[in-house]
């Protein structure tokens, strides 16, 4: 070995100097060259190397572990075989793909221990195992593997699915064609397949999400959906709740309940709206997390608006904001006899709620098939006229579109044509923290009329005792 600098690994290796690579493989000034050294070493395939080549499974160099591995995998040492298996739950694939080609190198004992690390504990050994199986050709391999196709896990599944692709195997009846069509990831199949295929689904669906394939769930959701069978219904409700709130994932299920319409769904998308309020959105470790189940579950009552409808009069009396405009809105599912709950929710505290109960009441009038008697009913509530017959409440253009673009504040409903009428409200209700002043545009800029040089500094709640141009131009 040179007095300076580091060894040549070519020549050494040329030269099969075992002990001068072994020495290399400590060198611990360049890990390129403790890398080559054990890469040299498993060409030479000398036992004396395998002790230092197991030390060198722990360099802290992942590089240099890799090497380590299929070195020992090459030389063919039994001693290796439970370091290589530990490896692999190395959660960095450089070391954890290696073990397991190292394994395989190895031969029968090597494989043997891969397929008893397809029931490991820990996911990153399944998933390693998995991986490296898909390069052995064995037959005595496909049972395991079969059985693996159920792992919690969506990469061990769909390892295992490519695996037994390769060696030939085909599922023997409709229950593993759908097992198999999952792991596959197969998803037209398992449409294909329809109801035979939702008992794997919800299986999938049930699955934690440890790893990285974390949208696997979202994907079964949407394939449960255009499925529609009821039995969906309940697991769906749990995975949108679990600790794995993803969005793709909700989305998803909101989506599938949806399709499904199965009146069961209600209360639990209900107890999710509740629970994100008590929950605390403002918590920033669970903010989005929560936005995501209130958000998904919000949708997905709406889509059911009909199965909504069904609990109309005990939800429109809710303590919660959100189920009484949920109740408001699906209102005109419910028919005549929710118009004088309506008239009531007319002059709800929240300004959403009493949006909703105006367009039901509104529906309900021109398409929802009353009778005259009760038209006039609806005609008759002191705010209807202005929901019948829809004007500007700043310019007084009509406006033809039934949906309110905006009703609020005040108890009183009111609409708006355009983005320029909607920013002088505050000639209606006076100033909202800085905006509906009549000079304040859509720009959020104070425009003073002529004669009034400084633009508004002022914001907040002293905006209307404050503001010299407010103070001269607000109505009364």
């Amino acid at each position: 070995m040179p007095l300076f600098g580091p060894p040549n690994i070519n020549n050494l290796e040329k030269k099969r100097d075992v002990n001068a690579l072994i020495r290399a493989l400590g060198y611990v000034k360049d890990y390129g060259t403790r890398m080559s050294a054990a890469a040299a070493l498993g060409r030479i395939k000398d036992r004396l190397a395998v002790e230092p080549l197991l030390a060198a499974l722990n360099d802290e160099v992942a590089g240099v572990q890799k090497n380590a591995a299929i070195a020992l995998g090459m030389i063919g040492d039994a001693r290796a075989i439970k370091p290589l298996h530990e490896k692999l739950a190395c959660e960095n694939e450089i070391v954890s793909k290696p073990a397991g080609e190292g394994l395989l190198l190895l031969g029968e004992q090597g494989i043997d221990e891969l397929i008893l690390a397809l029931q490991d504990e820990n996911y990153h050994v399944r998933w390693a195992a998995s991986f490296s199986l898909k390069s052995c050709r064995e037959q005595r391999i496909i049972n395991p593997l079969v059985v693996a196709l159920s792992d919690e896990d969506g990469l061990v599944r769909n390892n295992a699915a490519l695996a037994l692709d390769d060696l030939g195997w085909k599922p023997l009846n409709i229950e593993s064609e759908a097992i198999y069509s999952v792991a596959k990831k197969d998803w037209e199949n398992c449409i294909k397949i329809g109801p035979p295929a939702v008992d794997a689904l919800i299986a999938a669906l049930k699955k934690g999400d440890p790893g990285p394939d974390s949208d696997v769930r979202g994907s079964v959701a949407d394939v449960l959906g255009k499925i529609g069978d009821p039995k969906a219904v309940e697991p769906l409700m749990a995975a949108l709740v679990d600790e794995y709130p993803h969005y793709k994932k909700c989305q998803s299920i909101a989506a599938a309940l949806v399709k499904i319409g199965d009146p069961r769904a209600v209360a639990p998308l209900r107890t999710a709206l509740n629970h994100s309020e008590k929950s605390g959105a403002r918590n920033k470790a669970r903010s989005g997390a929560i936005w995501n189940v209130s958000h998904f579950a919000k949708e997905a009552l709406e889509g059911l608006a009909a199965q909504v409808s069904q609990t109309f009069f005990t939800d429109i009396k809710d303590a919660n904001p959100e189920i009484r405009r949920q109740a408001a809105k699906a209102a005109f599912k419910a028919g005549a006899q929710a118009i004088d709950p309506l008239g009531i929710a007319l002059s709800d505290e929240d300004d959403a709620v009493r949006n909703y109960a105006a367009s039901s009441l509104a529906y309900l009038f021109k398409d929802g098939g009353v009778d005259n008697a009760m038209k006039q009913r609806i005609a008759s509530h002191p705010e209807m006229h202005v929901i019948l017959e829809p004007k500007c409440a700043i310019c007084g253009k009509s406006i033809t579109d039934p949906e309110p673009r905006y009703m609020g504040e005040g108890l009183k409903i009111k609409y708006f044509c355009s983005d320029e009428c909607f920013n002088q409200r505050g000639i209606i209700y006076g100033s909202i923290d800085g905006v509906g002043c009549p000079f304040y545009n859509s720009a959020r800029m104070c425009v003073p009329p002529a004669g009034y040089a400084s633009p508004c500094s002022y914001k907040g709640a002293s905006f209307k005792v404050s503001c010299h141009v407010y103070a001269t131009f607000r109505p009364g």
